[in-house]
């Protein structure tokens, strides 16, 4: 561990390790990429939108000199937690911290949607992450250690389910 005379925190050495980042290509995940390379970690980025994650790689490259690995993988495909520890495994890498970013929230009311998109944010939100956790936090448990970041994000999904129920005036809800 360093720590930075300046402020007195100490700082954890991740040169050698390696991090994947799930919805790398912007946002929060990019961020997480950047602060972990900043610190040595070696980089799997996992994001749909292959341009930007190449471009990312670039850059984290040019600035950090990190292996980085770029999966374009799309985690609402029920089989892409598999894929992407298949791939690794191929590949030799391991993961010593998994930061589940990747998630979306849709726009509107839940009836306003079609089932397949409320399908696909569930996959991405939820079953992929807890597939994730579960393949890589296995292997971590079994090498006694590793580490798993989680970022959440909350919607008032409940909310728009109600204000689809109260315009149908056949049904009454007790929250009105």
């Amino acid at each position: 561990m360093e720590s930075n005379q300046q402020t007195g925190v100490r700082k954890f050495d991740y040169s050698g390790s390696t991090a994947l980042v799930t919805g790398a290509s912007k946002g929060l995940g990019a961020a997480f990429a950047e602060a972990l390379a900043a610190r040595g970690m070696n980089l799997v980025l996992v994001a749909r939108s292959t341009g930007e994650l190449n471009a990312l790689s670039t850059r984290l490259y040019a600035k950090y000199k990190v292996q980085r690995t770029v999966l374009s993988i799309d985690l609402a495909d029920p089989s892409s937690p598999q894929t992407i520890a298949e791939e690794l495994e191929r590949r030799g890498i391991e993961v010593d911290l998994l930061v589940n970013n990747a998630g979306f929230g849709l726009n509107g009311t839940f009836l306003s949607h079609d089932p397949k998109q409320k399908q696909a944010e569930i996959e991405v939100n939820v079953q992929a992450l807890v597939a994730l956790t579960h393949l890589f936090g296995k292997a971590m448990a079994s090498r006694g250690k590793g580490g798993i970041i989680n970022v959440a994000m909350s919607q008032l999904s409940a909310r728009t389910l109600h204000g689809d129920l109260r315009r149908n005036q056949s049904f009454r809800s007790p929250l009105q």
